[in-house]
């Protein structure tokens, strides 16, 4: 199976991706960066980094050979975290409730949200 990386602005990234659409997400995602941090560049010292909008780096996503990293426990409980409509806390317990995310309290012992009633 082919995994993707990404050349970005003439430099290989160390990131590899199991899909070519996650690939283009992530070098978006860096292109935002670089565009922000010319900003923030422009506003400290304007006449040293000049910023022009229209500058965008370039980037090349090729197909490798290398494997795609299996992630730690700690970063897959954080995309769990991240990618579901609940909010954890830091014992990985719901403190708002997945379906509408309003703030949970126990009843009776019982984790229940004040709109669905009791969660799982």
């Amino acid at each position: 199976m082919a995994n993707y990386k990404i050349i970005f602005d003439g430099s290989e990234q160390d990131e590899v991706f199991g899909t070519y659409e996650d690939a283009k997400q992530y070098a978006a995602y860096l292109i935002s960066c670089c565009r922000e941090g010319g900003k923030i560049f422009e506003m400290s010292n304007p006449g040293d980094y000049p910023y022009d909008p229209d500058d965008e780096p370039e980037y090349e996503i090729i197909e490798t050979d290398e494997e795609e990293e299996e992630l730690d426990d700690e970063m897959k409980r954080f995309n769990e975290i991240v990618n579901s409509q609940g909010v954890f806390d830091e014992y990985g317990e719901y403190v708002r409730c997945r379906n509408c995310g309003y703030g949970l309290h126990y009843y009776k012992g019982v984790k229940t949200c004040p709109k669905c009633g009791p969660v799982e």
